[in-house]
């Protein structure tokens, strides 16, 4: 009997893995406790305490999701000890904004908190109990979980109240970023479709507003900052869900121009909208999530299909949606415990969704180039149009060339205010992350905030000039990496550092805008790193052979491996070089650090 006393023993252990050490900052809740799920209010939280031991189960994962189970309970056991001769608080929180309903039941006290109690019980993004335990004090809670409206997921987390506050803080900051980066995005494509008239950027605006509310219905924002009160319709959330779906095919069709290359994907593509509001009536959101899944493969498709045909704008559009599908499975990966996340899984997707709108905008800022190409192919037409038919029709070519010439002048004029606008909400966006960083306390954060203002202004920059040119075909290359060098010793006045200069060649705008991005992240890294107070950073670009050198060296310690394989910057630098340019990137240490770029026009 002894034996098989000792046996149940260690087997409910197992089964419950060990109490939670309530003396920590944060303490993963999840690995510690058991769990079961029972139909809905056929059980009570008397009958749960008298289940037996071996049907609970146990998971090492930090996060439990189950899918739709509307018609199903989930019931989390865990074991709580304060190991300190002191009362201490803590807060219980299940990271989840959209848990509809959540009941803690500890010391004989019950708490209801979730997600379709917005505006009463629940005060914050997430549910949140107060726990408080005696001196020495080891008890047990029970956490019941249910969703009828959205997936169900569980993430219980056992906070300090100062790390608690901490993290809220640092959680909508980032939000805050995140959706002021995304409105301001919105902006500048609403000033650009105003000035291009372009279609495409109307679908582009209605796509991005489609994630924003979409983004601030899955994070919680809209419920919390906006309506202060629960969406509590199947109809409502769904509308929100299709929002950027019924966009996003429009957008497809104008973006990559299908009538010209794909005529059968343009036709689906143009039926997918209806498609898609039809769907939006469904109550079952599995049957919902199943019906809007077979949009996926034909954008998939389409992304392809516009890659082999050698579509201008193709390379934008599946960079962008590469990202999209890559948080996607890592946040697969993450739910299945195959990887363990470096931070919340929420900021991927968030983080994924910001660099596709951003590289959106990059692509459709292409096609200008694509317009003064149009303009030069007329240009072209016009010439031979005149060579062959000067003597018959004259007069007719004279008075054709006129409007033609006022055509293009007014091509021109448009070409130079777009870039003006560009320039103007490049610095709107600038000024924004500026002001965000005047806000932050970390020293971390405030430097991803100047990283990308430099970035964002590097790229001001190349607009500035193109706007102020008589001709908008190549650059003051020279001119552009001086203004942009000087931007960024600006952020660092107490190193003196000698630049040096040799720029023999001038460069196009959409070559010139990639190196302008390369020089910005090399002499800021230089800057950061290289030196501790004086040093030289030598810039050249050279033409020869039918391609250019960009070269970046400086007289500093030099880059380790670990540098080189970890940084940020540097990947950028290699994107940049390997798919923008084309071209190919070295890396030598030799005295400092001497980083070249060879590309072809």
């Amino acid at each position: 009997m002894k034996r098989f006393l000792l046996y149940l023993l260690l087997l409910v252990g197992h089964i419950y893995g060990n109490h939670i050490d309530t003396s920590l900052q944060k303490s993963v809740m999840l690995p510690y406790c058991g769990y079961i799920l029972v139909p809905t209010d056929k059980y009570g939280f008397e009958e749960i305490k008298s289940i037996p031991p071996l049907k609970w189960s146990k998971i090492e994962r930090s996060t439990l999701s189950l899918g739709f189970k509307s018609g199903s309970d989930l019931w989390i056991k865990c074991r709580l000890k304060n190991p300190l001769k002191k009362r201490v608080h803590r807060i219980l929180e299940t990271d989840n904004p959209h848990t509809g309903y959540v009941t803690l039941y500890d010391n004989g006290i019950e708490k209801a908190s979730g997600a379709l109690l917005r505006g009463e019980s629940l005060k914050e993004l997430n549910p949140i109990f107060n726990i408080f335990l005696e001196p020495l004090e080891e008890r047990e809670i029970y956490l019941k979980l249910s969703s009828p409206l959205s997936t169900l997921k569980a993430e219980p987390i056992l906070w300090s109240p100062s790390g608690y506050r901490e993290h809220e803080i640092k959680k909508h900051f980032i939000l805050g970023i995140f959706f002021g980066a995304m409105g301001a995005l919105l902006v500048y494509n609403l000033f650009i479709l105003i000035f291009t008239r372009d279609v495409a950027y109307l679908w582009y605006c209605g796509y991005l507003f489609g994630i924003i509310v979409f983004l601030s219905l899955y994070t919680g924002i809209l419920e919390y900052y906006v309506l202060n009160k629960p969406i509590d319709s199947r109809f409502l959330i769904n509308l929100t869900i299709a929002l950027p779906v019924v966009f996003i095919p429009l957008f497809t069709k104008y973006f990559l121009n299908t009538y010209r290359t794909m005529p059968t994907i343009d036709k689906i593509l143009t039926f997918l909208p209806i498609y898609v509001v039809s769907v939006v009536f469904i109550e079952n959101p599995k049957v919902l999530f199943v019906l809007l899944m077979f949009i996926a493969p034909i954008i998939l498709l389409a992304a392809i299909l516009s890659l082999y045909k050698r579509v201008p704008q193709a390379k934008y559009y599946a960079i962008g949606w590469l990202s999209v599908v890559s948080a996607l499975v890592a946040m697969g990966l993450i739910g299945l415990g195959t990887i363990k996340p470096a931070f919340n899984i929420t900021y991927i997707l968030l983080f994924a969704f910001a660099f596709e709108a951003l590289i959106f905008s990059v692509g459709l800022a292409s096609r200008i180039n694509t317009l003064k190409e149009e303009k030069e192919a007329a240009d072209r037409k016009l010439l031979e149009f005149h060579k062959n038919e000067k003597d018959r029709l004259q007069q007719l070519v004279f008075l054709r060339t006129k409007e033609l010439s006022t055509a293009l002048d007014e091509k021109n004029t448009l070409l130079k205010e777009i870039h003006h606008r560009v320039k103007n909400n490049l610095q709107t966006i600038v000024s924004l992350l500026q002001l965000q960083s005047s806000k932050l306390h970390d020293a971390d954060a405030k430097e991803m905030i100047r990283s990308a203002q430099n970035r964002i202004g590097s790229m001001s920059k190349l607009h500035e000039l193109l706007y102020r040119k008589e001709t908008v075909v190549k650059i003051d290359t020279e001119k552009y990496f001086k203004q942009i060098v000087d931007e960024i010793r600006a952020g660092y006045p107490s190193k003196k550092v000698e630049f040096k200069y040799e720029i023999s060649a001038n460069l196009k705008p959409e070559e010139a805008i990639y190196c302008g991005l390369i020089v910005n992240e090399l002499v800021t890294n230089s800057l950061k790193y290289a030196f501790d107070m004086d040093g030289k950073i030598a810039i050249s670009l050279k033409e020869a052979k039918g391609g250019y050198t960009l070269s970046v060296s400086d007289n500093g310690r030099g880059i380790t491996q670990k540098e080189k394989k970890n940084s940020i910057g540097l990947k950028l630098v290699q994107a940049l070089a390997k798919q923008q340019l084309k071209g190919e990137l070295q890396i030598k240490n030799d005295g400092g650090t001497n980083i070249t770029v060879t590309f072809a026009p």
